[in-house]
């Protein structure tokens, strides 16, 4: 049985609208993957045509329920996860969040969608005693000390719980230099996590030393080994 005919089948049998059947099945899509999916690939997985699924995809990005990425994917929007907060408000469900930056925006310096964005999911996050941590990708500013400043003093403005350096996932991971700079303009009022590249003992140490509060590292056997030797 094909997609359409089992959504035909759902809309039968369950009295279903056609169009909100399609907007949730987005939803759920998109959810499913830290990705995200192209126009492309959405419409090949809910076998409909583009043109009939693109109104829908702008609407839903209009109203910020999905946006799209650096990579021209489309993925959950900042107005989806806010809608949630009503299942999650008065439950121990939802206690901390990692979410990356908008990398346009971080790549053309736009420092002013970077501080709306910071600062909407940090007062929701404070709102709701939810830990939120914001990835930069600073990799993506290296040789523009400024622009990473700037990030710096708007995250300082904002007050997240956590900044944190990279997804480790990038082409670059954690700096030491980055650390030490974050430090200096956070000192103790946003904590630094730093992430990617850290190999041993002696690198996570290192880190911790420059002003880092946590660490992501998949080496965490060696560093802890390292430790001991």
């Amino acid at each position: 049985m094909s997609v359409n005919e089992r959504e035909e089948a759902i809309m039968q049998e369950e009295k279903m609208h056609r169009s909100t059947y399609r907007v949730l099945k987005i939803f759920e899509l998109l959810s499913a993957t830290s990705e995200g999916m192209s126009l492309t690939g959405l419409a090949q997985k809910l076998e409909i045509p583009k043109g009939s699924l693109h109104p829908i995809l702008k609407t839903m990005q209009a109203m910020n329920f999905i946006r799209m990425n650096d990579n021209g994917n489309y993925t959950i929007g900042q107005a989806a996860y806010f809608v949630g907060s009503s299942y999650t408000k008065n439950s121990d469900l939802l206690q901390e969040i990692d979410y990356v930056l908008n990398q346009k925006a971080v790549e053309s310096r736009d420092f002013e969608t970077i501080e709306k964005e910071m600062t909407t999911i940090a007062e929701f996050c404070r709102k709701n005693k939810i830990k939120d941590k914001v990835i930069v990708e600073m990799c993506k500013l290296d040789g523009d000390e400024e622009a990473k400043r700037k990030v710096c003093e708007i995250a300082l403005k904002a007050k997240p719980v956590y900044l944190k350096t990279s997804t480790g996932r990038s082409f670059k991971g954690a700096d030491l230099n980055d650390v030490k700079l974050m430090k200096s303009i956070l000192k103790d009022a946003v904590k630094i996590k730093a992430a990617g590249g850290i190999h041993n003992y002696e690198e996570a140490k290192a880190f911790i030393d420059a002003g880092a509060s946590a660490l992501g590292a998949s080496a965490g056997i060696a560093i802890v080994e390292g430790e001991s030797k």
